[in-house]
């Protein structure tokens, strides 16, 4: 399993599932061009920007939703 592509599906459908589509779209922005190739500052970058998005899009509490819910599957996959 491809973790990184894992982790951003997970990511972009708790996203679309508190937020919205229009919202997941543009806080996932530019992820479709990451891949196994892309280098860790690429990562880093990209999830940076998501991040800011995240926060400036927003409330606090769909913040930590969003955040408590992909950590509770990524945790789930041990």
């Amino acid at each position: 399993m491809d973790f990184e592509k894992y982790w951003l599906g997970k990511f972009s459908d708790c996203i679309s599932g508190i937020a919205g589509d229009e919202i997941r779209d543009k806080i996932m922005e530019g992820s479709e061009e990451l891949s196994d190739a892309s280098s860790i500052e690429e990562i880093a970058s990209w999830t940076n920007t998501a991040m800011k998005n995240l926060t400036s899009l927003l409330e606090h509490d769909a913040q930590v939703e969003i955040m408590t819910d992909v950590h509770v599957i990524i945790l789930s996959l041990n």
